[in-house]
């Protein structure tokens, strides 16, 4: 598929009052997989929803229907320890940092940064970079190592993949700022939705969901150092009314206002971040579409910022990148530094390394 389709508005195509999305089939005539591309506008499904349209599609390897690929703890994973009335301040406290993080300050200008800030337009320039498809087990059994998530492994390996690359480019704000470098991810928390929304066609494609921001330790130059920082930054997200009051505000106010105004806003507070990330569970078994084997799965979003998109199918990690090639040169030395992190954090966890993944973290990354 070329980037000029992929990357363009199915509105823009002179097809009238179409339906915002289309079904591509690309076969492979050789002896590779072929692909099935659902492509659509952004607006119309996101994550969990994106998850469970999926679901509709599918079958188990028997026939049998899909069940809910999102654990039911994911709606208890955000507690509150605290009374009600001890929580108000830090309540208020994180309505303020809300309304205020537009005006933030902006992330600092380290390699990876660049074209992005305050006059950062979206180029049309766009490649997406495929990571090494990771074995699920192996991130579990660092993350029961190391007692931390799932997704802090993979957000600390990221990190450290990006921090890599910045060196490799000598880059003179990492070595200048150090661990004071301040590079922060928009993540999307989603709420999974009741089974009333879900029956419900005008609300099944809709996610309950916002952005929050946090800082992914850029400069740390360790890797454990580097995932006790990062477990210590989504634990306090996760214990804290930060996700309540993004949940009320992000959901109240945009709405309010005017069409021009809101546009900027949320603008504003991209030009500030350096990445979006997010991570969904999708099936854990084998899926059968349309009589065949689905071999993998991945989403990709075509963002302002450079976008990380993370998938757990059949016992892998799918991993992807989107972001400006033009801006960011040697980019897909990216996934090899990432497979690079976790062989590291394996030997300090003293946790077996699967030999593809090994294998990966081996391979050329010199920068031109």
């Amino acid at each position: 598929m070329s980037e000029q389709y992929w990357q363009g508005s199915l509105r823009k195509e002179g097809r009238g009052e179409l339906p915002w999305w289309e079904v591509l089939i690309i076969k492979n005539k050789g002896t590779g997989p072929s692909s099935v591309v659902f492509r659509m506008e952004h607006f119309i499904a996101d994550g969990l929803s994106l998850i469970t349209l999926f679901e509709k599609f599918v079958t188990r390897a028997d026939g049998t229907p899909i069940t809910s690929s999102v654990p039911m703890k994911m709606s208890n994973k955000f507690r509150r320890n605290e009374n009600t009335f001890a929580t108000i301040p830090k309540f208020l406290k994180s309505m303020i940092k809300v309304l205020t993080l537009p005006s933030s300050k902006f992330d600092h200008k380290v390699f990876f940064r660049k074209g992005i800030g305050r006059h950062m337009v979206h180029t049309g320039k766009r490649k997406c970079i495929l990571f090494h498809n990771v074995p699920l087990e192996f991130i579990k059994e660092l993350k029961n190592a190391a007692e931390v998530t799932v997704n802090d492994i993979i957000l600390t390996a990221l990190s450290q993949a990006i921090h890599d690359y910045c060196v490799k480019h000598d880059d003179p704000v990492l070595q200048k700022k150090g661990k004071r470098v301040r590079f922060r991810a928009l993540m999307p928390v989603a709420f999974p939705r009741s089974d009333k929304d879900k029956s419900d066609p005008s609300r099944a494609m809709r996610n309950r969901w916002f952005f929050i921001s946090s800082d992914i330790g850029l400069g740390w130059s360790n890797v454990v150092d580097r995932l006790k920082y990062i477990k210590r930054k989504m634990d306090s997200l996760k214990q804290s009314p930060a996700i309540f009051s993004n949940l009320i505000m992000q959901s109240k106010i945009p709405p309010l206002l005017p069409l021009k105004l809101a546009r900027q806003t949320v603008f504003d507070v991209f030009c500030r971040h350096s990445m979006a990330f997010t991570n969904v569970p999708g099936p854990g078994e084998l899926c059968i579409f349309a009589g065949k084997e689905v071999y993998g799965l991945h989403f990709i979003y075509n963002n302002l910022l450079p976008q990380v998109a993370v998938l757990t199918y059949n016992g892998s990690v799918f991993m992807n990148m989107v972001l400006d090639h033009e801006a960011l040169p040697d980019c897909d030395v990216i996934p090899i530094l990432f497979s690079k992190a976790l062989v590291d954090l394996a030997y300090e966890m003293k946790v077996s390394v699967p030999l593809d993944v090994l294998e990966h973290s081996r391979k050329e990354t010199t920068v031109k």
